[in-house]
């Protein structure tokens, strides 16, 4: 399980480095260079500089998006688990809807300090991915994975409570 997670988490942040250096270090190097041309000088220390802050395996942007993403798509786990719970128990929530979003929270920041954050287990798991093989598929679990809870998420609202407008 530790090293399932750990590759979503590696193929997240492998493709929010991709999708960063796609759609804004090209576009706004490029753009940055053209209008000030004396800049060219420093090129090469500017990108370690940038890839630096922004793909750093141990305290990046990337790496802390990454992160959030995970935190995030557990939450949605555990929060369509307490929605199906609730729903074939029959248990009413009402006013009591605070403390389910802190248990939720709760559960998966303790799921994702387990399996990935506790000693930085998942600079071993990363170190591994990057000495792969196969590198072509690795940004399609990142997409399939975030996606497929949030539409399966959609799909259990609509399958137990429903949409009531």
């Amino acid at each position: 399980m530790q090293r399932i997670w750990n590759f979503f988490l590696y193929s997240t942040w492998k493709l929010l480095n991709k999708s960063g250096e796609v759609l804004i270090q090209k576009p706004i190097y490029f753009i940055v260079l053209n209008i000030f041309p004396f800049l060219r000088k420093n090129e090469k220390e500017g990108l370690k500089s940038y890839k630096r802050v922004m793909n750093d395996k141990d305290f990046s942007f990337n790496i802390s998006f990454a992160f959030g993403y995970m935190f995030f798509t557990t939450m949605i786990i555990y929060a369509d688990i307490c929605l199906y719970v609730c729903f074939y128990f029959k248990i009413e929530v009402g006013d009591k809807l605070y403390y389910y979003f802190i248990a939720v929270a709760a559960l998966a920041y303790l799921t994702n300090q387990m399996l990935s954050w506790r000693n930085d287990v998942y600079l071993k798991y990363f170190n591994e991915f990057d000495n792969a093989d196969k590198k072509k598929l690795i940004y399609l679990p990142a997409v399939l994975f975030h996606l497929g809870f949030a539409v399966f998420t959609v799909l259990s609202i609509h399958w137990t409570i429903g949409f009531n407008f």
